[in-house]
């Protein structure tokens, strides 16, 4: 490997890793390397320097023993790693940082940080692009998710038991308290598996209430966190088709749990069996279902699944209140939202909660939030869950990211490694990198509420964008087109576990009577990039 000027990734000298202390949040106590993971790097030669922090998980004592210089002068460090944003005036010139930095779709509150690194030469790495391969909707290496269900699952139970007690049901569910109420996840563990035992004892009544039913959206990492905990009580899991006898014949001292995929809550507009594959690249061609499927017989719902704006919503407003107020079926307790998608697959999700408040409740009938003892549902929408775990995610995390640091530390990353890290890289030597490139057009024109006027158009843009550097292409065209637009949303592909990769979705604006003339144009420069298998539709 060849070494490259104002990077990390290659062949160089030894480096020095700073570790920064977290600003974004009061709540924020993770770290990206926990102090054995220190040890391991200074005992490998590698010079670590930490700022002080009394608010951290791990104390600066521990990161002292391990050999670490604690410091808040991090410039004698390379490289300076931390977990959420860093505040722009303590950036610092030439330096490498990884964090999730939260600027890959173009959010306006973080680009007067991206222009900061950008002016300052810093090398930006951004977690959420460590993919497998360093490929754009590969599998990624780092994340916090199962930890985002299991801290969201344990808030949701604490939900469970305010809600049964408004409805006249004292349970063992009210002495379960938010996950960083306990000093550690086993001890969370603990509470939720005796409250389980004390339900079984307490033996509730079949009814209208009991027994209660969870039903978990998608099967990833979040989903997997929230049902390991669901399972520490007394449960049975069933076929979301079966779901429905369980009012009937379930027993009342236990949970029933079941886990939907699409298939299981949309079906097609036109006639036709449901196609994964479809659904997966045309979503539009489907119909949600599940307020008349599974929301009759749904206790809480743990909403974990990947959405975006072109897929049907998993329950609309409309739909809820028809349930509450037509079908007098208020049998929905609890909405545990772990995506915190705010006005997204659960539309009434209308803002995001803190962990020192984390519900409010929602009035179907009125459609409004109302007080916590009121009637409605119980609405979780935390986006930091992992935060609330903050010592296993941290161990979790830096279990993963190690390897990475030493390697660019030590300045000798094998091939396979530099193709990660190279995906990663947002901005290098002052310009962003030329996957990332589309960044900047799309912060001059993503506007973050839409008020379209009755002449706009929208038109949508799908297929591999980013990994072939099609979107780039595709915003130059409209800005040489000279057509005044607006991005209104962009979905960059993920990994949804399916076995596939999944196309990515730009969602533009514009003149309506310029839509044939830039659909005609787009559909020429597509075809310039067959693998993208991409295509332009009207909205």
């Amino acid at each position: 490997l060849n070494k490259r000027d104002g990077c990390v990734v290659g062949r160089m000298a030894r480096r020095a890793i700073g570790v920064m202390r977290e600003t974004y949040s009061a709540w924020e106590r993770r770290v990206p390397l926990c102090p054995t993971r220190v040890k391991q790097l200074v005992d490998g030669g590698i010079s670590v320097f930490v700022q002080p922090s009394t608010r951290r998980i791990f104390q600066d004592s521990e990161y002292a023993a391990a050999g670490a210089t604690i410091t808040s002068d991090l410039s004698p460090a390379d490289i300076i790693v931390g977990v959420k944003q860093v505040e722009v005036d303590k950036l610092m010139a030439d330096k490498s940082y990884i964090f999730f930095s939260h600027v890959i779709k173009g959010q306006l509150e973080n680009m007067e940080l991206l222009s900061t690194v950008l002016k300052r030469n810093i090398e930006l790495i951004d977690y959420e692009c460590l993919t497998d391969g360093g490929i754009r909707g590969g599998s990624r290496l780092i994340a916090f998710g199962q930890y985002a269900g299991r801290a969201g699952m344990i808030d949701s139970l604490r939900g469970l038991g305010q809600q049964l007690l408004f409805r006249g049901y004292n349970t063992p569910f009210v002495s379960i308290g938010s996950a960083y109420m306990y000093p550690s996840l086993e001890q969370a563990k603990d509470a939720i598996t005796a409250a389980g035992v004390a339900f079984t004892k307490s033996a509730p009544v079949l009814g209208d209430t009991f027994p209660l039913t969870c039903v978990f959206t998608g099967k990833g990492a979040v989903s997997e966190g929230a049902q390991e905990i669901f399972k520490l009580l007394p449960h049975e899991f069933v076929d979301p088709a079966d779901l429905a006898t369980v009012k009937e014949e379930g027993d009342p001292a236990k949970l029933y749990g079941t886990v939907v995929q699409p298939g299981d809550y949309s079906e097609r507009i036109e006639p036709g069996e449901f196609d994964m594959t479809e659904y997966c690249s045309s979503p539009e061609l489907y119909k949600p279902q599940f307020h008349e499927r599974l929301l009759p017989h749904t206790s809480v719902l743990m909403n974990c699944m990947y959405w975006d704006a072109t897929c049907p919503r998993l329950i609309t407003n409309d739909q809820m209140s028809a349930e509450w107020v037509d079908r007098e079926n208020n049998r929905l307790l609890v909405v545990g939202d772990i995506t915190c998608d705010v006005g997204g697959s659960v539309e009434f999700l209308s803002k995001s909660t803190t962990i020192e408040d984390p519900f409010f409740k929602w009035d179907p009938s009125t459609q409004e939030m109302v007080r916590s003892d009121g009637s409605g549902v119980l609405v979780l929408g935390v986006d930091i869950l992992p935060s609330e775990l903050p010592r296993e995610s941290s161990m979790h995390f830096s279990n993963l990211l190690t390897p990475m640091v030493e390697a660019l530390a030590s300045g000798e990353p094998d091939p396979e490694m530099v193709a990660v890290l190279d995906g990663a890289c947002i901005a290098r030597n002052g310009a962003l990198q030329p996957r990332f490139e589309y960044i900047k057009t799309l912060a001059d024109h993503v506007r973050a509420e839409t008020v379209a006027d009755e002449n706009s158009k929208q038109i949508m843009i799908r297929g591999h964008l980013f990994d072939t550097g099609l979107i780039n292409k595709a915003l130059d065209l409209l800005e040489a087109l000279g057509v005044e637009f607006s991005v209104d949303r962009i979905d960059v592909q993920p990994n949804l576990g399916f076995g596939r990769q999944i196309p990515s979705r730009v969602l533009i604006t514009l003149p309506g009577e310029r839509v044939t003339e830039v659909c005609a144009a787009m559909e020429l420069q597509l075809n310039s990039f067959p693998q993208a298998k991409a295509s332009v539709t009207i909205k």
